[in-house]
Parts: structure tokens; C-alpha cells; sequence
């Protein structure tokens, strides 16, 4: 069933919550929400099957909260990261298409973590959207338990055209997910601190990370201010196959864990055309053969037959402001 909605008045629903929740009583498990042009100021949660949401572009159809890691919630407790989402996707199957969705709480520098985008379900793909935030944008992991020390759960996103902004640690979690020629846009934060881009905690055994394909790093920072990411837990995996650097990237390239102390390992990675011999030394080169056996295929596909690549690219890439 269609779910039109305009905050305009010209749609039966006014706001994203009351489609969802006409949505639920209905008990659809396909429903498409067509969101017209507008900023919905909405905490979000996505719990539908097979869902659709259909904005009119990025830059037209934007989904804005502001919740940060430290304030508190109506006992005194702090919120902490994992309850700041802009938006929650928790159910599988879920597709999101040509919408912003953003946490507005402020600078990294100032409030910390503040999610935008927490994508807890299985199958989820993202197309022509902008991620927006600073520190913490988009969070790849199951809700409930301990989602820093995951064990494996066999969940995959996939993310083409997007624009995913921030500062630290701004792509972080324990999913298998490809991103598709994504801009991962580095907000500068002043010479002495550094950008960080993945933060993976893949569990150990699990095969697959994060994978940027022909993705392009961009933004506003300083250069040898950003690097490609850090280990959040031991195992984290992430590798920049085809991928654009400008000088913002430190030579470097990764950076170590600092507290508790985790090292750069091999599962950090990149491809030839990018690698150079001033890479932190326990980075990973991917030779022709280790890239050629990173597919989509490989990474998300299982017996469910999702090929949500087959779709990608149809919907244009957002803007980058």
C-alpha cells in the first residue's frame, strides 16, 4: 500500500509518524511512504518489512532530529550513542531512496556522538541519500546487547550514491556493507584533530566488513588530517577498493585505536592504485586477485537472492554541500 505524505496539507498525512503508524494498524508488509518536499523534524523508527521510503531528493526531503550522547532522558540517565538516532531501521528489507536524513545536535567537538542514520535491520539499501552528521553518522550493528563487543549476525546494508558527512569515526559497526560510489564527506574540526572515516567492530570469523567501492573522500579538511579509519574492536574490517583521496588523506592512511590500545591489522585495507609505502606498516595492499574476489556477490548476497546492486545508480547522487 501507498503512504503519501506533505506537510503542505496536499497528502492524507501530514507527518512521517502518522503514515507509520496507519501503516502498522494496517498490517502492511510492503508499504511505500512517498514524502514529499520538506523538513520533518522526526525521531524515527522504521519496524516494517519490506518497507519504502521514497523522498524527492536529497536535497528536497529531509528527516531531522538533534539528540546527542550526553543528554539525558526523563530519569537523569545519559542517552548515550545508541539512543540519539535520527532514524531507526529496525526491521528487514528496508529501503530508503533520495532523502536526507540528519542529526542536527551540533558540533563533534561539542556534543560528541549523535547518530544519524542506525540501520539495525537485515537486507537494507540505501540509494541517493545524504547522511548528515558529525561524529557517529551512520551506524551499521543489531540493536540490544552489547552492539560494541557484537558477535557475528549475519546482517548486510548496501549504500550507492549517497553522501555520508562527518568527522569521527562517522561510519561505524559490525555489518557486512558495500558502498557504492558514495562521497564520504570529511567535516574539518581545525588542524590538530583528525578525521576518521570507518570505525569498524567486525566479529571475529566474519568474513567481510565494510567495502567502499569507487567511492571519493572530499570535504573541507586540512590536509594529512583524515584517515580511512581505526579498529573499534580487534577485528575490524574495512577496504577502499577504487577509491578517490585528496591531500586531506594522512599518509598513514589508518590510525591505531588509542584507549584501549588496538593496532591497525591487515583487515584494514586498500587497493594498489592508492596504497603507498607510507601506509602505516600493518595495513593491508590488496593484491589483483584478493580485489577480484571482493564482489558484491561475495559480501551480501545469500540464499534470499538480494542483489540490491543490480538497482543502484538510477536515482542520481546528492548534493555535497
Amino acid at each position: 500500500m501507498r503512504y503519501e505524505i506533505d506537510p503542505a496539507g496536499s497528502a492524507p498525512f501530514s507527518t512521517l509518524r502518522a503514515a507509520l503508524t496507519q501503516a502498522r494498524r494496517n498490517r502492511d508488509p510492503q508499504a511505500e511512504f512517498r514524502i514529499a518536499q520538506g523538513v520533518y523534524r522526526e525521531k524515527l523508527r522504521i519496524d516494517l518489512p519490506g518497507a519504502t521510503l521514497n523522498g524527492r531528493g536529497a536535497e528536497k526531503t529531509k528527516i531531522v532530529y538533534g539528540l546527542s550522547a550526553h543528554q539525558t532522558d526523563e530519569t537523569g540517565a545519559p542517552l548515550g550513542t545508541f539512543r540519539t538516532p535520527t532514524l531507526t531501521v529496525s526491521a528487514n528489507g528496508v529501503t530508503l531512496r533520495n532523502l536526507t536524513v540528519e542529526n542536527d545536535a551540533g558540533p563533534g567537538e561539542r556534543v560528541e556522538q549523535a547518530v544519524a542514520l542506525h540501520i539495525a535491520g537485515d537486507r537494507c539499501a540505501v540509494y541517493g541519500c545524504a547522511l548528515v552528521a558529525h561524529q557517529d553518522t551512520l551506524l551499521l550493528a543489531p540493536e540490544g546487547g552489547d552492539i560494541a563487543n557484537a558477535g557475528p549476525c549475519g546482517r548486510r546494508a548496501f549504500l550507492s550514491d549517497c553522501l555520508i558527512r562527518g568527522n569521527v569515526d562517522f561510519i561505524f559497526g559490525s555489518y557486512a556493507a558495500w558502498f557504492e560510489r558514495c562521497a564520504l564527506w570529511c567535516v574539518s574540526r581545525g588542524m590538530d584533530v583528525n578525521a576518521m572515516i570507518a570505525a569498524p567492530n567486525t566479529p571475529e570469523g566474519q568474513r567481510y566488513g565494510f567495502v567502499f567501492h569507487r567511492c571519493r573522500v572530499t570535504g573541507d579538511c586540512e590536509p594529512g588530517t583524515v584517515y580511512l579509519g581505526r579498529p573499534w574492536r580487534p577485528f575490524g574490517k574495512a577496504a577502499f577498493l577504487r577509491c578517490a583521496f585528496p591531500r586531506a588523506v594522512a599518509e598513514a592512511g589508518w590510525l591505531d585505536w588509542g584507549t584501549p590500545f588496538r593496532p591497525v591489522w591487515a583487515g584494514l585495507c586498500e587497493t594498489a592504485d592508492t596504497h603507498t609505502p607510507l601506509r602505516h606498516p600493518l595495513a593491508g595492499s590488496l593484491a589483483a586477485e584478493e580485489e577480484a574476489a571482493i564482489t558484491p556477490e561475495a559480501v551480501l548476497a545469500g540464499r534470499e537472492g538480494w542483489r540490491p546492486w543490480e538497482t543502484a545508480g538510477k536515482d542520481g547522487a546528492p548534493h555535497e554541500g
